[in-house]
Protein backbone atom coordinates (compact mmCIF):
# COMPACT_ATOMS: atom_id res chain seq x y z
CA UNK A 1 0.00 0.00 0.00
CA UNK A 2 2.79 2.12 0.55
CA UNK A 3 4.46 1.45 -2.18
CA UNK A 4 1.09 2.42 -4.42
CA UNK A 5 0.85 5.81 -2.43
CA UNK A 6 4.78 6.72 -3.06
CA UNK A 7 4.25 5.97 -6.76
CA UNK A 8 1.10 7.92 -7.00
CA UNK A 9 2.83 10.69 -5.37
CA UNK A 10 5.70 10.40 -7.55
CA UNK A 11 4.22 10.00 -10.80
CA UNK A 12 1.93 13.45 -9.76
CA UNK A 13 5.14 15.34 -9.34
CA UNK A 14 6.57 14.34 -12.21
CA UNK A 15 3.46 15.25 -14.13
CA UNK A 16 2.78 18.89 -12.10
CA UNK A 17 6.95 19.39 -12.65
CA UNK A 18 6.27 18.05 -16.76
CA UNK A 19 3.16 20.78 -17.12
CA UNK A 20 5.13 24.16 -15.35
CA UNK A 21 7.12 26.55 -16.67
CA UNK A 22 8.05 27.94 -19.78
CA UNK A 23 8.08 25.66 -22.77
CA UNK A 24 10.62 26.51 -25.82
CA UNK A 25 9.02 26.88 -29.18
CA UNK A 26 12.39 28.26 -30.56
CA UNK A 27 12.42 31.49 -32.47
CA UNK A 28 8.70 33.80 -32.97
CA UNK A 29 7.00 35.92 -34.55
CA UNK A 30 4.06 38.04 -34.41
CA UNK A 31 1.12 38.34 -37.71
CA UNK A 32 -0.95 41.71 -37.90
CA UNK A 33 -2.51 42.11 -41.54
CA UNK A 34 -5.33 42.82 -43.00
CA UNK A 35 -8.48 40.41 -44.30
CA UNK A 36 -10.19 41.56 -47.57
CA UNK A 37 -12.31 39.98 -49.95
CA UNK A 38 -12.22 41.44 -53.60
CA UNK A 39 -10.38 44.47 -52.02
CA UNK A 40 -13.10 45.25 -49.37
CA UNK A 41 -12.89 44.61 -45.84
CA UNK A 42 -14.40 41.63 -44.42
CA UNK A 43 -17.13 41.98 -41.50
CA UNK A 44 -16.12 43.00 -38.24
CA UNK A 45 -15.73 39.67 -36.63
CA UNK A 46 -14.45 37.42 -39.39
CA UNK A 47 -11.23 35.65 -39.04
CA UNK A 48 -8.15 34.35 -40.14
CA UNK A 49 -6.59 31.11 -39.03
CA UNK A 50 -3.30 30.04 -39.01
CA UNK A 51 -2.35 26.62 -38.43
CA UNK A 52 1.24 24.65 -38.51
CA UNK A 53 0.10 21.39 -39.51
CA UNK A 54 2.94 19.62 -38.81
CA UNK A 55 3.38 20.29 -34.50
CA UNK A 56 -0.42 21.39 -34.45
CA UNK A 57 -0.19 24.71 -33.62
CA UNK A 58 -3.31 27.56 -34.27
CA UNK A 59 -4.21 30.85 -33.53
CA UNK A 60 -6.46 33.71 -35.28
CA UNK A 61 -6.66 36.74 -35.51
CA UNK A 62 -10.38 38.63 -35.27
CA UNK A 63 -11.13 42.07 -38.10
CA UNK A 64 -12.10 44.76 -37.03
CA UNK A 65 -14.63 47.17 -39.04
CA UNK A 66 -11.45 48.00 -41.62
CA UNK A 67 -10.65 44.19 -42.12
CA UNK A 68 -7.81 44.37 -39.90
CA UNK A 69 -6.74 41.91 -37.51
CA UNK A 70 -4.11 41.03 -34.88
CA UNK A 71 -3.04 37.06 -34.50
CA UNK A 72 -3.61 36.21 -30.80
CA UNK A 73 -1.92 33.51 -29.44
CA UNK A 74 -1.37 30.93 -26.54
CA UNK A 75 2.26 32.47 -26.28
CA UNK A 76 1.51 36.07 -25.67
CA UNK A 77 0.89 36.68 -29.70
CA UNK A 78 4.18 35.05 -30.93
CA UNK A 79 4.07 32.14 -32.84
CA UNK A 80 6.83 29.51 -33.59
CA UNK A 81 8.35 30.26 -36.76
CA UNK A 82 7.19 28.34 -39.82
CA UNK A 83 4.98 27.29 -42.97
CA UNK A 84 1.64 27.81 -41.96
CA UNK A 85 -1.86 26.86 -43.70
CA UNK A 86 -4.40 29.67 -43.53
CA UNK A 87 -8.66 29.67 -43.73
CA UNK A 88 -11.25 32.40 -43.38
CA UNK A 89 -14.14 32.11 -41.62
CA UNK A 90 -17.18 34.83 -40.89
CA UNK A 91 -18.16 36.39 -37.83
CA UNK A 92 -19.26 34.00 -35.27
CA UNK A 93 -23.56 33.96 -35.52
CA UNK A 94 -24.81 35.54 -32.70
CA UNK A 95 -27.06 34.28 -30.31
CA UNK A 96 -28.49 35.45 -27.04
CA UNK A 97 -26.96 32.86 -24.78
CA UNK A 98 -24.03 35.15 -23.52
CA UNK A 99 -26.61 37.25 -21.32
CA UNK A 100 -28.66 33.93 -19.90
CA UNK A 101 -27.63 31.94 -17.43
CA UNK A 102 -26.47 28.56 -17.80
CA UNK A 103 -29.73 26.90 -16.31
CA UNK A 104 -31.24 28.78 -18.83
CA UNK A 105 -29.36 27.51 -21.66
CA UNK A 106 -29.88 24.08 -20.15
CA UNK A 107 -33.65 24.40 -19.67
CA UNK A 108 -34.59 25.70 -23.08
CA UNK A 109 -31.79 24.88 -25.99
CA UNK A 110 -33.71 25.26 -28.80
CA UNK A 111 -34.30 29.16 -27.95
CA UNK A 112 -30.34 29.86 -27.77
CA UNK A 113 -29.23 27.40 -30.67
CA UNK A 114 -27.02 29.25 -32.63
CA UNK A 115 -28.57 31.27 -36.00
CA UNK A 116 -27.03 30.21 -39.09
CA UNK A 117 -24.15 32.09 -40.67
CA UNK A 118 -24.63 33.82 -43.74
CA UNK A 119 -21.27 34.62 -45.68
CA UNK A 120 -20.66 35.79 -48.81
CA UNK A 121 -17.00 34.24 -48.21
CA UNK A 122 -16.55 30.64 -50.59
CA UNK A 123 -16.56 27.50 -49.10
CA UNK A 124 -12.84 27.03 -50.31
CA UNK A 125 -10.90 29.44 -48.01
CA UNK A 126 -13.17 28.18 -45.16
CA UNK A 127 -10.68 24.96 -44.74
CA UNK A 128 -6.97 24.69 -44.82
CA UNK A 129 -7.03 22.07 -46.85
CA UNK A 130 -8.74 23.71 -49.88
CA UNK A 131 -7.90 27.68 -49.15
CA UNK A 132 -4.87 27.79 -51.15
CA UNK A 133 -3.71 30.23 -48.61
CA UNK A 134 -0.07 29.71 -46.80
CA UNK A 135 2.26 31.99 -45.64
CA UNK A 136 5.99 31.45 -44.16
CA UNK A 137 6.17 32.94 -40.51
CA UNK A 138 9.52 34.58 -39.77
CA UNK A 139 10.90 35.95 -36.80
CA UNK A 140 9.66 38.90 -35.55
CA UNK A 141 6.91 40.82 -37.14
CA UNK A 142 4.39 39.52 -40.11
CA UNK A 143 2.57 41.56 -41.76
CA UNK A 144 0.37 39.33 -44.01
CA UNK A 145 -2.94 41.10 -46.08
CA UNK A 146 -5.07 38.39 -47.49
CA UNK A 147 -7.24 39.08 -50.35
CA UNK A 148 -9.71 36.49 -51.09
CA UNK A 149 -11.58 36.15 -54.07
CA UNK A 150 -15.23 35.32 -55.12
Amino acid sequence: MTRMLTLAIASAALLLTGCGGDFDYGPTGTITGRLTMDGEPLPAGSSAVFMEPKAGYLAFGLTDAEGNYTVNTWNEGNMPIGSYRVMVHPPAPANDSETASAEEVMAHPEKYKARPIKTDIPKKYRETATSGLSFEIKKGENKIDIDIKK
